[in-house]
């Protein structure tokens, strides 16, 4: 007898039920049929087996027959069961939370989603340019807005009525470039131009934002129908050929909101850049501007007008230029230049004009340099100037890796010079040698000169192979000590320190060549001495180099909260971690460990 039931209830009203086949196997015939066919013997079949080789085929079409039935039934009921879920989810989604938002933060959630565009400055090859074409067609006629657009009638109507969702066009020029122009190409290329027309007129009279990328020469339509709506660009950014930003041309006098300007001019023509300049020139809220080319075309802006002026690739064609614009430009101002110091330095002496800025920001940061050399730069150039208001000096060297960099060397007597002449010791209040090599007299030497100054990073030095100089540590016990109070037998006196007395915020990125103890002390000395009842020190470590301190030295700093009380602003919070270096005395008196800067 089989073990499946003999009848199968399908109604349990009507009592309806399915009759299961008499020929059904029982285990013990299946077992018996199971070992006549292991044995693989030819045999007759018993006459129980002949019947039911017969009937099989009538009771296998009375099963398909039931199924077939079912499956109709089932499926009606399945429909109907989606049917209601479908009524039930739009029912839901009529009070759902996201209908009741307001415009304005449906504006912002769809702002947030724009995904920003990651420019590639490699050609597009002929194989793969269809579809970058199409895609970045895609992008410009509103890329997630669109999808956005879809969802339902209201979202439609806010995204594209909204114009401040259209305030950003993002340019990818490089699918102009292909340099068979086809009928195929040109229409994909009008449609591009129509996709970006839209844009420019759902933006409607918004301030304008503009990131233009290119690679080679390509046709100008695009830049021009740009340069059409510039009486809304407020920031604007150019990557391209020098020759394609001629097509600029229409800006000229129309630059009524322009406040941010950047301009590579991709394979430097002076006469062109110089041209570009000139449609530039009148930009009356223009305040901040970057730039990658000859120095000498920047003359042409109004510099008198910039709060910060960024050059890059400055090479030694364009010192002096350099050095010279820097009397242009307002009381306020900044200016941040990256020099190829192993060019300049090919070039000294130099012949630099002495010059007078009112400028109050000054950064100088290393595209190539030989170690060394830079002394000779920094020093011709901090020989020269003048800068009565300065308020922030900042020097980086230039990236080797993610981890490291070369570092600059530090023109002692010119800095010194430079801070006596321009009165900094009243003026200075940061101080940045991210990567410059000072010795501890060179620095103390400046800081004792420097007593305004609030803010300070300093850094030891890793040996890089293949590149002159050795591992240097600056940020030892002995500096520790001597940056501490003039009396620092007795943590707890309170005494002002001696240097830098004004000091607020100390970075230093080390290599843990550093007594704990001594760390502690100064952090503590510090924190209770300084004039102006603040002081954070953020320690930045060298990967591989991270200095543990144990639970015991930890503890030395309990019984200042304990004496100042918890209650009081200063010490009110108290977070120590053994083993990781990882302090909080205060809202205001810190030491955080973070990973190290590249």
């Amino acid at each position: 007898m089989s073990s499946l039931p003999p009848q199968i209830p399908l109604c349990d009203g009507c009592e309806t039920i399915f009759t299961q086949s008499t020929l059904l196997p029982s285990a013990t015939l299946t077992a018996g049929l199971l070992a006549m066919l292991r044995n693989g013997g030819h045999g007759r079949p018993s006459p129980e087996l002949r019947a039911i080789i017969a009937a099989a085929p009538a009771e296998l079409a009375r099963y398909d027959a039931e199924l077939t039935r079912l499956d109709a039934i089932f499926g009606q009921i399945v429909a109907g069961r989606n049917a209601l879920q479908g009524l039930h989810d739009q029912c839901v989604g009529i009070e759902s939370p996201i209908r009741r938002l307001p415009t304005e933060i449906l504006v912002q959630i769809f702002a947030h989603f724009e995904a920003p565009k990651e420019w590639d400055t490699s050609p597009i090859l002929a194989p793969q340019w269809e579809k970058k074409a199409k895609q970045e067609i895609a992008r410009v006629a509103g890329g997630r807005l669109a999808a956005f657009s879809q969802v339902c009638t209201r979202w439609r109507r806010v995204v594209f009525g909204t114009a401040t969702l259209w305030q950003t066009i993002n340019l990818d020029l490089r699918c102009w470039t292909l340099p068979v122009e086809t009928a195929h190409a040109s229409y994909l290329h009008q449609r591009m131009i129509n996709c970006l027309v839209v844009a420019l007129e759902r933006g409607q009279q918004t301030p304008l934002t503009l990131n233009v990328h290119g690679a080679g020469e390509c046709h100008p339509r695009a830049i021009q129908t740009l340069a059409h709506s510039s009486t809304r660009w407020r920031a604007a950014s150019f990557t391209l050929e020098c020759t394609m930003l001629k097509n600029l041309a229409a800006v000229a006098g129309n630059l009524p909101h322009l406040e941010s300007l950047t301009l590579h001019g991709v394979n430097e023509d002076i006469g062109a850049l110089a041209d570009v300049m000139e449609y530039f020139s009148c930009a009356p809220r223009l305040r901040t501007f970057e730039f990658c080319g000859p120095v000498a075309v920047v003359a042409r802006l109004p510099l008198e007008q910039l709060r910060s002026c960024t050059y890059s690739g400055v090479g030694a064609d364009d010192i002096v230029h350099l050095i010279t614009q820097m009397a242009r430009f307002p009381r306020g101002g900044a200016i941040y230049a990256q020099l190829n110091f192993e060019e300049i330095s090919a070039a000294l002496p130099l012949e630099l004009p002495e010059v007078e800025s009112p400028i109050e920001k000054f950064g100088v940061y290393s595209l190539q340099h030989d170690g060394p050399g830079s002394q000779g730069v920094l020093g011709a150039i901090f020989g020269t100037l003048t800068l009565p208001h300065l308020q922030e000096l900042s020097l980086l060297g230039m990236p080797i890796d993610e981890q490291c960099l070369q570092p600059l060397h530090w023109p002692q007597s010119a800095a010194r010079a430079l801070f006596a002449r321009s009165g900094s010791g009243h003026t200075l209040f940061s101080l940045s040698l991210h990567d410059v090599f000072v010795s501890e007299h060179e620095l103390l030497q400046c800081l004792a000169e420097l007593p305004s100054l609030a803010y300070l990073f300093i850094s030891d030095h890793l040996a890089v192979d293949g590149i002159p100089g050795t591992q240097d540590h600056l940020i030892t016990d002995s500096l520790l000590a001597k940056l501490s109070p003039a009396d620092n037998d007795d943590i707890h006196t309170g005494l002002a320190p001696r240097l830098v007395p004004n000091l607020a915020f100390l970075d230093m990125r080390s290599l843990g060549a550093f007594t704990p103890s001594v760390l502690l002390n100064f952090l503590v000395a510090r924190a209770r001495g300084n004039l102006n009842g603040k002081f954070e020190c953020a320690l930045l470590w060298f990967p591989g180099h991270r200095l543990y301190v144990d639970a015991q030295r930890i503890a030395f700093l309990r019984p200042l909260v304990s004496e100042r009380g918890e209650n009081d602003e200063r010490y009110r919070a108290l977070l120590l971690e053994a083993g990781n270096i990882r302090w909080n005395l205060s809202v205001g008196d810190a030491i955080y460990d973070r990973p190290g800067v590249k």
